[in-house]
């Protein structure tokens, strides 16, 4: 993995530059330091250390530390805050009692915002580089034209309209009161983005064909954003049309085996199909990041979980499996076993989560209890490879595209369109239900077919940040929350209302434009 660490090692040397335009108000800019913004953007080593900074707010309060998996997990009927965690913000957010203050939803706002302000900067900047190649140029603008895709997607599912800032503030204050955006407008700049990112109306502007072993996003990565951009509009003959060109492209495959995709030292072998599933993810290495702790908070509560030279470390336990959740994922499902193994050694001999000798849980608020015997149940499969770093800072990527969502965006699609023949069935849900270990679909209505799709996603990306995006898409999230019982002690009870979040306080009381806030909050 030498090649990812160089390219994560330049985002601790671009600290400084971003700082120029770190926000304190979040949307509204700050003084900027010209001179040295354009002493700085003028070579290919910069340009590479500018773009650096766009993927590091992947992690930043993003995929990293598990709490932007909490809004896209804990609310839907998926997954639970787990017992040790049910307090303050957290457990606001998983029972939809938040409010504009709370912490985790202004630190979510502001990372999208700090992404998008770098983004601005580098667009505007990169062409003037008299020192940087033209090739690296136009490689460099397809990548910031994908992350400000990227992050405004975030924003317009979450909160709806928002300010649209596209352009780098000259003076201090220039955007300070950009109004909310029209949610079609905002998913306009978005498909423009990402559309010149694929390299369809910018002349010179490419991606390589593959995600590369360096965590930068290829061509491949801008037309399933497009797939998917298009399928939340409901624009069923557009995201079929991009999905499809994903596969005919012949660069990415499903693994053999469900495990394969999470994986680190087979993620990206070059000759696997190449790079089989991975199309885009964020990436993090525990020497210089320092890493993710998402499969640390997946684990048990105050279960002691020993590796290496640290006997201590505890899970989290963020993230609890109901019964009735675990019950939807489908018995004699390969990949339901994986995701829930009921034994797990790290590395070998007494490097155990439980006595190797007894059948339970030692240590924690679980002690004495049978690992995914009952529940509730651990989701496990970020923590199957890399024992030694497992359970610190871990450098586990966290999936945001996978060939398998290509195929399930591509039948979901036509599906919708009245054109998923069996022939599509065959090369798309059933490739993924075969892997699983299911028989194949055939025969099915439209109704039933879009039944199988929910079904299927559900088991396939189980915590991977779909469900809740998948839900609203649907149409589903209302039933789905308030039909749950996931032993809060309390009902929750929401509407439609609440597919969106409330707007920050602090960005509301800065921006004399913003007057009013999402219902119900405002």
């Amino acid at each position: 993995m030498k090649q990812l660490n160089k390219f994560f090692i330049i985002i601790s040397a671009f600290v400084v530059i971003t700082t120029l335009y770190a926000c304190e108000d979040f949307v509204t800019e700050q003084p900027i330091d010209t001179l040295t913004v354009d002493q700085f953007y003028n070579n290919n080593a910069q340009l590479t250390q500018a773009i650096a900074a766009g993927y590091t707010y992947l992690g930043d309060n993003l995929y990293r530390r598990g709490f932007y998996q909490m809004f896209l997990e804990n609310r839907t009927d998926a997954m639970m805050l787990g017992l040790q965690n049910r307090a303050d913000v957290d457990l606001d957010i998983a029972t939809f009692n938040y409010n504009s203050s709370n912490s985790r939803i202004v630190d979510l706002w502001t990372s999208c915002y700090r992404a998008i302000k770098n983004m601005n900067v580098l667009i505007e900047k990169a062409p003037l580089a008299e020192n940087a190649s033209e090739s690296v140029k136009n490689s460099i603008l397809a990548e910031a034209h994908f992350l400000r895709a990227f992050y405004y997607f975030q924003l317009v599912r979450l909160w709806g309209e928002v300010p649209l800032i596209t352009v780098q503030a000259q003076k201090f204050g220039e955007a300070q009161n950009a109004p909310r955006a029209p949610v079609n407008a905002i998913y306009e700049q978005i498909i423009q983005d990402a559309k010149i990112a694929a390299g369809e109306t910018k002349a010179g502007v490419v991606l390589p064909a593959t995600t590369a072993n360096d965590g930068r996003v290829g061509v491949s990565a801008a037309r399933t954003l497009l797939a998917d951009v298009y399928l939340t509009l409901k624009n069923y003959s557009e995201a079929a049309r991009y999905a499809k060109l994903v596969i005919d492209s012949k660069n990415h495959a499903l693994w053999e085996n469900y495990a394969d995709a999470f994986d680190v030292t087979k993620q990206y072998l070059k000759n696997s199909a190449p790079n089989a599933e991975n199309i885009f993810d964020a990436k993090f290495n525990p020497d210089i990041d320092p890493g993710s702790r998402f499969a640390n908070f997946a684990w048990p509560s105050g279960m002691i979980i020993p590796y290496g030279g640290n006997p201590n470390q505890r899970g989290q336990g963020f993230f609890e499996v109901a019964q009735s959740s675990f019950d939807k994922l489908e018995n004699g499902d390969s990949r339901k076993a994986f995701m829930f193994p009921e034994t797990f050694v790290l590395g070998a001999g007494n490097e155990s989560i439980r006595n190797p000798a007894a059948t339970k849980i030692v240590g924690g608020a679980y002690n004495e209890k049978e690992l995914n015997k009952q529940s509730p149940y651990f989701v496990l499969k970020y923590s199957m490879v890399d024992p030694r770093n497992r359970f610190g800072w871990g450098n586990n990527p966290w999936p945001i595209y996978r060939y398998a969502d290509v195929l399930l965006m591509y039948v979901e699609a036509l599906n919708e369109i009245g054109s998923a023949t069996q022939e599509v069935l065959d090369q798309t849900i059933n490739l993924t239900r075969a892997r699983g270990g299911l028989t194949p679909l055939s025969g099915l209505t439209q109704a039933t077919l879009r039944n199988a799709i929910k079904q299927e996603r559900y088991t396939e990306f189980f915590f991977e940040g779909k469900r809740f995006f998948d839900l609203v898409r649907w149409g589903d999230l209302v039933s789905a929350v308030n039909n749950r019982d996931f032993g809060y002690g309390i009902i929750i009870t929401i509407d439609e209302r609440y597919h969106l979040l409330p707007l920050p306080q602090i960005e509301i009381d800065a921006n004399p434009s913003i007057t009013s806030n999402n219902a119900p909050w405002n």
